[in-house]
């Protein structure tokens, strides 16, 4: 079913916040996909989730439509992300004899993510990319945005992320690429993302009703 992100947001603006968990449910998936791939890190990408969430709620008046929603706030989501790493590096600067170690996507982590071992196999291939072409390439790609959405949401230009996503498909395998679905790859699942949902809800429950200019 295609969401109707207009009429979903505007009745938030008129104060129906329970609609906004539309909006969640629609976008964990992609979100998630994105978080992973940058923080490489579950509860970090939850977290992220979460804070994403919140931001793009309390500022929800400010989006004008000029672009979709989901570019809006994956966009968001990334400004998150890449804050939260920053922290993490000035973190680790401070270590002087043993540094502090984040959880990292093992491979044992990675079983908890998706037991079957092909996609497995294509996401460990996603993950190892440099980071600007893994970036392109789940955003693009597995998220299933467009080049001009793409480029919109990771700041490039539509000829860079052209060859960015060639480039990083000729990093990966093309018989593994041929075996699996995309749409499967870093799933967010249904107890996962109502969990998710819930806690935002919990959250936007207790802020101040967001309405119209």
């Amino acid at each position: 079913m295609i969401m109707d992100f207009t009429t979903t947001i505007d009745a938030v603006l008129e104060g129906d916040k329970d609609k906004f968990r539309l909006l969640i449910q629609h976008c964990n998936q992609p979100l998630y996909r994105t978080a992973i791939v940058i923080l490489k890190n579950e509860v970090e990408a939850e977290d992220a989730l979460q804070t994403t969430y919140l931001k793009a709620y309390l500022h929800l008046v400010s989006f004008r439509k000029e672009s979709s929603f989901l570019t809006w706030i994956t966009r968001i989501l990334i400004n998150e992300c890449r804050m939260v790493l920053r922290k993490q590096r000035k973190v680790t600067s401070l270590e002087t004899e043993e540094v502090m170690q984040q959880p990292s996507l093992t491979e044992n982590a990675m079983d908890t993510i998706y037991n079957g071992q092909v996609n497995q196999l294509l996401e460990q291939a996603i993950m190892s990319l440099p980071e600007k072409y893994k970036l392109v390439y789940v955003v693009r790609e597995v998220n299933e945005m467009s080049t001009e959405k793409t480029a919109e949401v990771l700041e490039l230009t539509q000829e860079n992320v052209k060859v960015r996503l060639h480039r990083a498909k000729s990093l990966i395998r093309e018989n593994l690429l041929k075996q699996v679905k995309t749409s499967e790859l870093f799933p967010f699942g249904k107890s996962r993302c109502a969990n998710l949902t819930d806690k935002v809800m919990k959250s936007i429950e207790h802020m101040p009703r967001v309405h119209h200019v």
